[in-house]
């Protein structure tokens, strides 16, 4: 659109037909695109990221609301099923293989024992 406006306007001026971009050479595109001045080639450069921050805030914004819902649901499903959250973060301790792995190492423990003292009972009984 810039483009062909930029065409129009030199083809009024030069009482030539209207070309349109598909007329133009890569070289006429860019001239066509080039500000005028250093104030409005500024002004441009700032418009540009100013809309490309107003985007990429509203990128954040719509993630943020994003996880928002997703903690909301996730805080539901805990509630509903009562589930114990563990990990780094947990008000419950480290972690659950950390203490699965105490759990297996006490019943090692016991079988060892129980082991120790059938075997000293036989003794005994012998």
């Amino acid at each position: 659109m810039k483009i062909e406006a930029a065409t129009a306007v030199q083809s009024r001026e030069s009482n030539q037909p209207a070309r349109t971009a598909g007329d133009l050479s890569d070289q006429q595109i860019r001239e066509a695109e080039v500000p005028e001045s250093a104030r409005h080639a500024a002004g441009e450069i700032e418009r540009h990221q100013q809309s490309g921050l107003a985007a990429l805030d509203e990128a954040v914004r719509d993630q943020e609301a994003k996880v928002e819902e997703r903690r909301k649901v996730l805080a539901t499903i805990v509630r509903n099923r009562g589930i114990i959250h563990r990990g780094q973060d947990s008000f419950y301790g480290q972690s659950g293989t950390d203490e699965d792995q105490v759990a297996k190492n006490a019943l090692q423990t016991y079988n060892d024992l129980q082991t120790q003292k059938m075997q000293l009972e036989s003794q005994i009984n012998s």
